[in-house]
């Protein structure tokens, strides 16, 4: 996924994840992990380590800040440059440029004596670099979700796979053409992002003024928390919230939009909504679709054959992605493994 958002972002095609745009985009966000931390750093408990030198014992975290905005900055500048420098070598040789976001943006830069010109393109750079660094692990921690739920929900599988037969069959993958008629396949996702939200409680906000909520007081500047998690697992308004039930947003054979969507939760909320929202659904759609029309998705199994529960752990940021674990995945017939090895020659 990090090299679908680096070719989107960047006009760059990433040959593995030991890449070293990607390595620097991963470094970068598990700080971000750690500063969401609450309680992560010794001068949350003591503010006056604020102002204390950085060498001295319990200001380490100015260290950390001071690594990690230089560590961000490179990992920002240098595919944007890869990308800018692309950019000028094909237009003076005459070659049609890679599309991408930065080849569209930079056509809007101003012109590089204007005085705003150093500062609208470190914006760009700040904007394109977060449009990738946010995603690459975002994406991924759902997928493995997904992964986690065909496994343990076979009858889903199942269901998911007969649609996929029926609409898209075996001899192709499926295209954006077939989406409004894969019910189940949607139904599938909007469960999955209700089930498992990858920040269920989104970025941090802070009010702007004094505020009355339910009866209760919120002065001005006041951090708030949306807790999506409660609300998706309310189990008032969904029946066993904790099991993986695509049904529940299914009604007579239709999309059901009775229920709350966690669309309106999954990806943050306010000003701070996540841009790349709709890319990301796209991206999960395709991902989610292609997999489920190609492949099987078992449990792993023990020496007597039987199938093994998964047990799942998380690692301690805050973004909770699931630490690597056992399945089995295999094409689901002799069809869809010749359109796999096409794909691959």
């Amino acid at each position: 996924m990090g090299g679908i958002l680096m070719n989107i972002a960047y006009g760059f095609d990433p040959k593995s994840k030991d890449d070293p745009y990607i390595a620097e985009a991963l470094e970068v966000q598990h700080a971000f992990e750690v500063v969401l931390l609450p309680g992560a750093f010794l001068v949350e408990r003591i503010p006056l380590l604020k102002y204390v030198p950085a060498w001295m014992p319990g200001a380490g975290f100015k260290r950390f800040a001071e690594y990690y905005r230089n560590a961000t900055y490179s990992a920002q500048r240098k595919p944007f440059n890869f990308a800018t420098d692309a950019m000028r070598r094909m237009i003076s040789e005459k070659n049609e440029v890679q599309p991408c976001v930065t080849t569209k943006m930079v056509d809007s830069l101003p012109d590089a004596d204007d005085p705003m010109y150093a500062e609208v393109k470190d914006d760009l750079m700040i904007i394109l670099g977060a449009s990738y660094m946010a995603g690459v692990d975002s994406t991924t921690g759902v997928l493995s979700m997904f992964i986690t739920a065909m496994a343990t929900y076979p009858e889903v599988q199942e269901k998911a796979q007969a649609e996929m037969d029926k609409i898209v069959g075996p001899g192709r993958l499926p295209d954006f053409g077939d989406r409004n008629d894969l019910i189940y396949i949607k139904a599938l996702i909007i469960e999955l992002l209700r089930w498992h939200q990858i920040a269920p409680f989104a970025m941090p906000h802070k009010t702007t003024e004094d505020d009355f909520y339910d009866g209760y007081f919120i002065p001005k500047g006041t951090i708030v928390l949306g807790n999506a998690w409660a609300v998706l697992h309310d189990p008032d308004v969904f029946e066993n919230p904790m099991e993986f039930i695509p049904e529940r947003y299914i009604k007579n054979g239709n999309f059901n939009d009775d229920l709350i969507n966690p669309l309106d939760f999954a990806f943050g909320y306010g000003r701070r909504i996540c841009p790349g929202r709709y890319l990301a659904m796209d991206m999960l759609y395709l991902a989610i679709a292609s997999i489920l029309s190609m492949f099987e998705i078992l449990p792993p199994k023990d020496a007597t054959g039987a199938p093994v529960k998964i047990e799942l752990s998380f690692g301690d940021g805050a973004i909770p992605v699931p630490e690597p674990f056992e399945v089995m995945i295999r094409p689901r017939s002799n069809v869809t493994e010749k359109v796999i090895q096409s794909l691959s020659e």
